[in-house]
């Protein structure tokens, strides 16, 4: 049996503006997953972990402006 293609308002409505036929929903989830586990080891070492070193202060500081970046530009 042949399926039906589905007409343009129908794909949009499989397809939300965030997810395209390009980037599906898994694909943006394991975007989000890695963006949150990121954020919160970086917002671990800025805000708990005091006897970090610098450079990992500046790490934690470059991710989560990488992150933001990496988000806004969407």
């Amino acid at each position: 049996m042949p399926t039906r293609r589905a007409s343009p308002r129908q794909q949009d409505k499989i397809f939300p503006k965030t997810f395209t036929k390009d980037e599906p929903l898994y694909r943006f989830i394991m975007k989000a997953l890695i963006s949150g586990v990121l954020l919160g080891v970086a917002v671990y070492i800025i805000a708990f972990d005091h006897s970090s070193t610098d450079a990992a202060q500046k790490w934690a500081y470059g991710i989560i402006g990488t992150i933001v970046g990496y988000w806004l530009r969407r």
